[in-house]
C-alpha cells in the first residue's frame, strides 16, 4: 500500500474510520516520539508505555486536532503532558507519604499543586530522606508501604493479596509510620530552600481582543518562568533541555511552561523540539538601535507638527469640550498619543475586513480572541510605553475609552454611562439628572460614578472628569490633524520599509520568515516619537494626582 506524502490525507483516513492510515502515521512518527519519550523519562520501557498511552489518548482525540499539519507536535505535547500526568501522581505520593509521617493526619486529600522550581531542591531531599526512612522497615511492613503510597493500591487490595485483615493492614501502615518518622528525625532536618521573590525581567504589551480564557497572554507579566524562557528563545529556536540548561532551571519545568506556552501560541515549534518566541522581544541594545534608526522619520513628523501646533491649539479651543474646562493642558496628551496616529473618525467607523482584523487587530487565537504581543526588557524605556486603547459601546449611543496607562480607572458601565451623557453639556444638580430616572436607582448610579471618580461634585452641581466629544468635535479635530497625520504615515511607511531589514540586523530571522505581522505589530510606530515629543515641550508626563480619568475620553454617536 502507497502512503501518501501528507499527514493530512492520513488524517482523514483516519477520521473516516480507517485504521491502517492511523497506523502509517505512527510508523512515519513513532522513532520520534519514542525519543521523546525516552528524554523525558531516561528509560526505554517506561518510553514506550508512555508513547503508547499518548497515541491511544490521540486517536481517540483526533477530531479535536484543528491544524493537520501540526500532527506531530500535537502529538508530542500529549506526550509531554502524560509525563507531566505521571510525574505529578508521584510528587503527590511523596506528599502523601510525608504528611502521614510528619503530622498522623487523617485526612490523605491533600492539596496537588505544582512545586514551584525554587523548592525543586527540597523535594529531592525529601524524597531522598523517605527512601533511607523505608529501608528501616521490616521487609513485609516495606512492602505494605509501598503497596499503598507508591502502587497506589487499596487497602482491600493489600489485604487480598497478603491474605492480612483490613485492621492488620491499617496497624502495620500506621506503625511503619512511627518508626519511618523516627529514622527522618534521626537524619539530617529538612530547610526548604527559601523562595525567592520573583525579580521580572521583562514587560509584555498586549494589544487587541481578549476572551478572559486563562489560555492568554496576561499572566506573562506576573510569571519569572515564562520570561526566562522567552528571553532565552527570543531569536534562536532551542531545545527544552538547552533552554533549561540556559536559564538554570529544572527540565521538567521547563517543558511544562512550553505546554502552556505553545496552547497559548506564544511559543513556536520552529523545528521538531525546537522553540523559539512567537513574537518581537527586544533587549535594550536592541530598542536603542531601532531608535537611532527611526529618528530621522522621527524628526519630519515632530517638524510638521510644530509648523501646524496653532491651528491644531485654536481647533481645541473651538470644542465644545472647551467649555466645560477641557482645554488643550486637558486634552493635549490626548490629541497627540491617541488621535495623531488615529484620528477619529466621525460617526460609525468603517468596518474592517478580514485582512485589516488580522494585520491590525491581530490572528484569531486559542482564548478567541484577537491580539497581538510585544515585549521589552525591563530596564528598557520602551517598557513603560503607552498601553493599548480599550473601549465600551453603550447599544449603539456612544463609547467610553479609556488608555490603560498605570492608575487609569476602569470603564464604565452602560447605566453609568447613562449618567455620563446628561453631564456631557455642562454640570447638572442632582434633580436634573435624576429627571425620568427612578430616584432610588438614580442616585445609587450617582453614587457608582462618584465613588469611580467618573464624577466630582463641586458648587452643589456634578461635574465630569472626562470630556465627551462631539461628532462635530471630531471632524475639526480630523480636519486640523489630517497634515501632520499624512505626515506621520508616510514616515511609518517608510520607517516599515527599513524596519525589517534593521530586525534582520539583529537577528530576528525567523520571525521575519514565520511571523512578518507580529514582527511588525512589535516594531511599527515611529520609535522615540512621544519621547521626542516630551523634550521638545510638546506634551507632559501624566498628572501626579489620583484623578482616574485622566486617561478617558468618550463619545456619542451622530444622530
Amino acid at each position: 500500500m502507497i502512503q501518501p506524502d501528507n499527514d493530512t490525507v492520513l488524517i482523514q483516513q483516519s477520521l473516516q474510520g480507517d485504521q491502517q492510515a492511523f497506523s502509517a502515521l505512527v510508523d512515519r512518527h513513532g522513532s520520534l516520539f519514542l525519543q521523546t519519550a525516552y528524554r523525558l523519562t531516561g528509560n526505554w520501557d517506561d518510553a514506550r508505555d508512555m508513547v503508547q498511552e499518548a497515541l491511544l489518548y490521540a486517536h481517540a482525540s483526533l477530531g479535536s486536532l484543528r491544524d493537520p499539519q501540526r500532527f506531530l507536535p500535537w502529538v508530542r505535547a500529549i506526550i509531554y503532558r502524560t509525563y507531566q500526568g505521571h510525574r505529578k501522581k508521584q510528587t503527590r505520593r511523596i506528599e502523601l507519604l510525608n504528611f502521614y509521617i510528619s503530622s498522623e493526619g487523617n485526612d490523605p486529600s491533600i492539596s496537588t499543586h505544582t512545586i514551584l522550581p525554587d523548592q525543586y531542591l527540597y523535594q529531592k531531599e525529601l524524597a531522598s530522606l523517605l527512601h533511607h526512612s523505608l529501608q528501616s522497615l521490616t521487609e513485609r511492613n516495606r512492602r505494605i508501604v509501598e503497596l499503598f503510597y507508591l502502587e497506589d493500591w487499596p487497602i482491600r487490595k493489600i489485604s487480598d493479596f497478603l491474605k492480612l485483615s483490613t485492621d492488620t493492614i491499617k496497624n502495620r501502615l500506621r506503625n511503619a509510620r512511627i518508626q519511618m518518622r523516627k529514622e527522618i528525625l534521626g537524619m539530617q532536618t529538612l530547610n526548604p530552600t527559601p523562595r525567592l521573590k520573583p525579580q521580572r525581567i521583562a514587560r509584555f504589551k498586549i494589544s487587541g481582543s481578549f476572551s478572559g480564557d486563562s489560555s492568554n497572554p496576561f499572566g506573562l507579566n506576573d510569571t519569572l518562568l515564562y520570561q526566562r524562557i522567552l528571553a532565552a528563545c527570543r531569536k534562536t529556536p532551542l531545545t527544552p533541555f538547552e533552554l533549561a540548561k540556559r536559564i538554570d532551571a529544572d527540565e521538567a519545568y521547563v517543558i511544562d511552561a512550553l505546554l502552556s506556552l505553545l496552547e497559548m501560541e506564544i511559543i513556536a515549534e520552529a523545528a521538531p523540539n525546537h522553540y523559539v518566541a512567537n513574537f518581537f522581544f527586544s533587549t535594550v541594545s536592541d530598542d536603542q538601535t531601532l531608535l537611532d534608526r527611526c529618528q530621522p522619520y522621527v524628526k519630519k513628523v515632530t517638524q510638521e507638527l510644530q509648523k501646524n501646533l496653532a491651528t491644531i491649539k485654536k481647533a481645541i479651543d473651538d470644542c465644545s469640550f472647551n467649555q466645560w474646562g477641557f482645554g488643550w493642558n486637558e486634552i493635549h496628551w490626548i490629541v497627540l498619543y491617541e488621535w495623531l496616529p488615529q484620528p477619529p473618525i466621525p460617526g460609525q467607523p468603517k468596518p474592517l475586513s478580514a485582512k485589516e482584523i488580522n494585520r491590525f487587530i491581530g490572528p484569531l487565537r486559542p482564548d478567541g480572541g484577537r491580539w497581538y504581543l510585544s515585549g521589552h526588557d525591563l530596564t528598557s524605556p520602551f517598557s513603560e510605553r503607552i498601553g493599548s486603547r480599550a473601549f465600551a459601546e453603550y447599544d449603539g449611543s456612544g463609547r467610553h475609552y479609556k488608555v490603560n496607562w498605570p492608575g487609569s480607572g476602569r470603564l464604565m458601565e452602560e447605566r453609568e454611562f447613562a449618567i455620563a451623557v446628561k453631564l456631557a453639556n455642562g454640570p447638572k444638580t442632582e434633580t436634573e439628572i435624576l429627571a425620568n430616572l427612578s430616584n432610588e436607582m438614580g442616585r445609587e448610579v450617582l453614587a457608582e460614578c462618584m465613588n469611580a471618580g467618573f464624577i466630582t461634585r463641586i458648587d452643589g452641581r456634578y461635574h465630569l472628569r472626562f470630556p465627551f466629544v462631539s461628532p462635530e468635535d471630531e471632524e475639526k479635530i480630523a480636519d486640523v490633524l489630517r497634515p501632520v497625520s499624512a505626515a506621520l504615515i508616510e514616515a511609518r511607511d517608510e520607517w516599515q520599509g527599513e524596519a525589517p531589514n534593521v530586525a534582520k540586523e539583529l537577528g530576528f530571522d525567523w520571525l521575519i520568515e514565520n511571523q512578518p505581522n507580529s514582527l511588525i505589530a512589535g516594531i511599527e510606530g515611529l520609535w522615540g516619537l512621544n519621547q521626542q515629543l516630551q523634550m521638545e515641550g510638546l506634551i507632559h508626563p501624566p498628572p501626579d494626582d489620583d484623578n482616574p480619568c485622566w486617561a478617558m475620553w468618550a463619545k456619542v454617536r451622530k444622530a
